[in-house]
């Protein structure tokens, strides 16, 4: 009220005595003033001193508009200022910003805001994730404070346990006493005769290349046990006739031809020994075991340059075997 009544006055003083000022531009120039941040009751002089400095304009009918009015308050503080001192300085800021045109005052108000505003509303971003993630720790640490202590969550969490200790037991199903888990296949029982062979079953294969026919047989002689296999290979560098000597001998050999466990490989593999083809010769030596070697603990892979130190039933008196 004291400010409408102050813009009105300071318009009626100062404008043509034979124009009064309309209650509608006073509206509008109390709605703009009060925009601006003038709405404090000590600087209610100051509009007064605002009119003043435009009433040369307002005598001669200079104002264009009301919203030039409004335009001149961006340089209101400062020509305050100037009136204060009793100089013309504040009058000529005001009326130099009168003359300017309501574009201009469309463009500082929709001017970009200041970086350090920009800077508080992007702080103010975190605020709500932070209150968020801050709530639901809290939420989910009173839970489990309160699982803890509680008796009922404390049995349920030992119903839990028990579950997870059952789960891994032998549970047998309804339909009959087949089990559930893989575990229980694996406890097969030992096969007969077992417990009266204290003496492993090993697989031998005995890699050799050209011209070691005879230390291959050797090597046989000397590892040779009726309860193991074997698996002898001349590589592709050996010559048909050594190959085919090989297999004569194993062949006329009474005691291999008894127990059936000494074996040749007929389609002989390149070997280098350093590469892929050693790997590819052990696998197809161990394939054939598996399909035709029946039932054994051990695998060893041997060279011809290699030999025993002791025999097989002389390894088996030494606790580390």
């Amino acid at each position: 009220i004291f400010g409408r009544v102050a813009v009105c006055g300071a318009i009626s003083e100062y404008a043509d005595p034979g124009k009064r000022a309309a209650p509608d531009m006073v509206d509008v120039i109390y709605k703009r003033i009060t925009l601006r941040g003038f709405l404090a009751f000590d600087h209610l002089h100051l509009y007064a001193g605002f009119i003043s400095a435009t009433s040369d304009h307002l005598r001669h009918g200079r104002m264009r508009a009301v919203e030039d009015i409004s335009t001149g308050l961006e340089w209101v503080p400062s020509a305050f200022a100037g009136l204060f001192r009793g100089d013309n300085v504040g009058k000529k800021l005001t009326t130099g910003g009168a003359r300017s045109t309501a574009a201009g005052w469309r463009a500082m108000e929709t001017k970009q805001p200041s970086p350090p505003l920009l800077q508080q509303l992007r702080r103010r971003k975190w605020v709500v994730p932070l209150l968020a993630s801050f709530f639901i720790s809290s939420l989910l640490i009173s839970a489990f404070v309160f699982s803890s202590s509680s008796p009922f969550f404390a049995a349920s969490s030992l119903s839990r346990q028990a579950l997870l200790l059952l789960s891994f037991s032998q549970i047998p199903s309804p339909g009959g006493d087949e089990l559930h888990f893989v575990e229980s296949k694996l406890r097969l029982p030992p096969p007969s005769g077992a417990s009266a062979r204290p003496v492993p079953r090993l697989a031998y294969l005995i890699s050799g290349s050209a011209g070691d026919g005879g230390s291959i047989r050797r090597i046989l002689r000397a590892l040779y046990h009726p309860a193991n296999q074997y698996v002898l290979h001349l590589d592709l560098e050996a010559s048909a006739a050594e190959r085919l000597e090989l297999v004569t001998v194993i062949r006329d050999d009474p005691v291999y031809t008894r127990f059936g466990n000494v074996r040749v490989v007929a389609r002989a593999n390149l070997v280098t020994y350093r590469g892929p083809t050693m790997v590819s010769n052990t696998l197809h030596a161990a394939a054939i075991l598996l399909k035709e070697g029946g039932d054994w603990d051990w695998f060893i892979n041997l060279s011809a340059s290699d030999y025993p130190l002791i025999t097989q039933d002389g390894t088996m008196s030494y606790p580390i075997i």
